[in-house]
């Protein structure tokens, strides 16, 4: 036989659980969701609005972003008359010069690496 408190007891930890376990699956759900819009993307083409507007870009910190963001930098770089084909072609080397084995494949960075090395094709 359960008494009062027991239950009570059993209540508030499994009221407990199941608000670990909701707050766990929202913070993978943000996770996954942050990962899929790209954010990166995002911060670049910010950067490159604000370029735009004030003439002023900030060049250190958009080549540290992810590789995700190479093919809206190629774009910029075409726009502006290659101001940012130097970093591209830095890029474009170091990648080309990096040895990859399977277990480390990065789709964007491969899809970085085609698009610069088409880029520079041209």
């Amino acid at each position: 036989m359960i008494d009062e408190t027991g239950l009570k007891l059993n209540r508030s930890l499994a009221a407990l659980i199941v608000a670990l376990l909701l707050a766990i699956v929202q913070g993978l759900a943000s996770y996954f969701v942050m990962n899929y819009i790209g954010m990166d993307v995002i911060i670049a083409n910010k950067n490159i609005e604000r370029y735009e507007a004030s003439g002023k870009l900030d060049a250190n910190y958009l080549v540290g972003l992810s590789p995700e963001v190479i093919p809206a930098l190629i774009k910029f770089s075409r726009k502006e008359d290659g101001m940012l084909d130097q970093f591209l072609k830095n890029e474009c080397w170091d990648g080309a010069q990096r040895e990859r084995k399977w277990q480390s494949f990065n789709f964007p960075e491969y899809r970085a690496q085609r698009e610069l090395e088409k880029y520079f094709a041209q």
